[in-house]
């Protein structure tokens, strides 16, 4: 049996408690778009670089390019 308080929130566990989130809060849009992210795909997700790495800058424009950004 559902809960009518609860069954249109999303479900989300912080230190052993659950919470429930609006699905049209950022942190629920963020859940949302976080389920529909294939999360074996490491494109998928952020680069992180340590100051004083080299960045391809032309490889970054190409990236950018591909995803509809005007470089």
């Amino acid at each position: 049996m559902s809960n009518p308080k609860t069954e249109n929130l999303i479900p989300f566990e912080i230190e052993g408690e659950m919470t429930y989130l609006n699905p049209d809060s950022a942190e629920g849009k963020a859940l949302q778009r976080i389920d529909s992210v294939d999360l074996d795909d490491p494109t998928q997700w952020i680069t992180v670089v340590e100051e004083g790495q080299e960045i391809d800058d032309e490889a970054l424009d190409q990236w950018l390019k591909e995803r509809g950004y005007k470089v």
